[in-house]
């Protein structure tokens, strides 16, 4: 037979502290749920943010390039 820890024999022996164990497990692994629902949300929000500056950023360089073109164009008399 297994040597237990007292703390066990009492869990394992006395149903109101086995009761009383598990609901502060439950809360403790609540809490540290509720902390990664947090962190992925924030993460998430910071992804967002990023995309937007990406993409803004793609559509200024696009900007950029078709201005350089046609100046390119209107210099050499391609269009009037």
């Amino acid at each position: 037979m297994a040597i237990l820890s007292s703390s066990k024999d009492i869990e394992l022996t006395d149903l109101e502290t086995h009761v009383a164990l598990c609901a502060q497990r439950r809360l403790a692994l609540e809490s540290r749920l509720d902390n990664l629902e947090r962190k992925i949300s924030h993460s998430d929000e910071k992804s967002d943010k990023i995309k937007n500056l990406f993409l803004a950023g793609l559509i200024s360089l696009g900007a950029g390039i078709v201005g350089t073109i046609f100046a390119v164009l209107f210099k050499h008399g391609v269009l009037q």
